[in-house]
């Protein structure tokens, strides 16, 4: 979908969502490679979206994420139904 952000607080490049909730298997594999991290199975519109592995940084809000998805999924609908 997006391309993941650059850290606010070191300007690092290598960061990765966090991901809440029950995990499947698939992000436990998409976890060991370090293309996620799980963030536990509680999750509040406040808790963090990224997390910088350089310096440990987290930071966003899932509702804001979850908007942005949601708001190019509908984009992404809407140019196929004009298809």
């Amino acid at each position: 979908m997006e391309e993941n952000p650059k850290c606010p607080k070191c300007g690092g490049e290598n960061t990765v969502p966090i991901c809440y909730g029950l995990p499947l298997y698939e992000t436990y594999q998409k976890e060991q490679k370090g293309e996620l991290v799980l963030g536990g199975c509680c999750v509040s519109d406040d808790s963090p979206s990224w997390y910088c592995k350089e310096c440990k940084n987290s930071w966003g809000k899932v509702s804001e994420y979850r908007d942005r998805q949601r708001q190019e999924l509908l984009k992404r609908f809407e140019r196929h139904k004009e298809e």
